[in-house]
C-alpha cells in the first residue's frame, strides 16, 4: 500500500476555485471509467488510499478541531449505475474500521488542532452508514470530474464519521454527516500513466456550502480536506471521461 501525503492546498485551492466557479454554471452530466482506455463494462474492485484532515470549525469549545486520518476506501464499481459502491473503509495495516463506537476496531488518527495529541490512540475514528454510493459526473467545460457522496444504500443514510478525542481533559464524540442536497464531493484527475487523482479541496467545499452537519459544530461545520490514489483491479490503468 502507499501512503500519500496530505499536501499543501492553499494555492491549488484558490486556482481551483476560480476554475470551478466559471465552470458551476453548467450542468452535470455523468461521466464514465476506463481501465485501460475501454470503459469498464463489469463490476470492478476500485479502492482509494489516502490521507484526509477532517474539521468540524465549531467543535472544540466552540473553536475548530481538526484530525488527520489515513485509510483506504474499498469500493465495487457497479457500470449499470456508474457508480462506485464503498463497502468498507480499512486502515493502512488492512484493519476493518468499526461503524460504532460498541463494535470492532476504530482508526488511529492524529489531533492538529483542539483534540488533544498525548498518543495516536487518543483521537479515534468511526465511519457511518455503510456502504456509500459515490456518483461519478462531469462539470462544466473544459470537464472536471467528481465523485459525489450520496447517501447510502441501506435506508438512504447521509455518509459521515464519528469521532472521540480529548478536549480540555474531556473526551468529547463528535459525529458529522454529509448535507443533504450539498454533498461533498472530490475532484478526480486523470494520472499519467495510470490511477486517478482525488482531491478534497476544503476552501471550495466551504464556498459551495458542502459542509456536513456535525453533532458538536452544528449544520455546516464539517468538512474534509486532502488527497488520495484510486486504483483498479489488477494493472489496469483507471482513468474518468465524459
Amino acid at each position: 500500500m502507499r501512503k500519500i501525503r496530505l499536501v499543501c492546498m492553499a494555492l491549488f485551492a484558490v486556482l481551483a476555485f476560480g476554475a470551478f466557479a466559471a465552470s458551476s454554471a453548467f450542468a452535470e452530466e455523468t461521466a464514465v471509467l476506463l481501465g485501460d482506455e475501454a470503459e469498464l463494462a463489469n463490476e470492478s474492485e476500485v479502492n482509494t488510499e489516502g490521507e484526509l484532515e477532517l474539521a468540524d470549525t465549531k467543535a472544540a469549545l466552540g473553536a475548530e478541531a481538526r484530525v488527520l486520518c489515513s485509510g483506504t476506501l474499498m469500493g465495487l464499481w457497479l457500470p449499470a449505475e456508474l457508480k462506485l459502491d464503498v463497502e468498507s473503509v480499512l486502515s493502512l495495516a488492512g484493519v476493518a474500521v468499526a461503524t460504532s463506537l460498541t463494535t470492532g476496531t476504530p482508526l488511529e488518527c492524529t489531533a492538529e488542532l483542539g483534540c488533544a495529541n498525548v498518543t495516536p490512540t487518543d483521537v479515534l475514528l468511526y465511519v457511518l452508514n455503510l456502504p456509500w454510493l459515490l456518483d461519478l459526473i462531469l462539470v462544466g467545460s473544459p470537464s472536471r470530474y467528481f465523485w459525489v457522496f450520496l447517501p447510502g444504500t441501506v435506508g438512504g443514510a447521509q455518509p459521515g464519521w464519528e469521532l472521540t478525542c480529548l478536549v480540555g481533559g474531556l473526551t468529547i464524540t463528535d459525529e458529522c454527516l454529509n448535507t443533504e442536497g450539498k454533498e461533498a464531493r472530490s475532484e478526480l484527475q486523470n494520472m499519467t500513466p495510470a490511477d486517478l487523482l482525488g482531491l478534497f479541496t476544503r476552501t471550495e467545499l466551504e464556498s459551495e456550502g458542502r459542509g456536513g452537519n456535525c453533532t458538536l459544530g452544528g449544520p455546516g461545520t464539517g468538512f474534509l480536506n486532502g488527497e488520495g490514489l484510486t486504483s483498479g483491479p489488477g494493472e489496469l490503468a483507471l482513468q474518468v471521461s465524459g
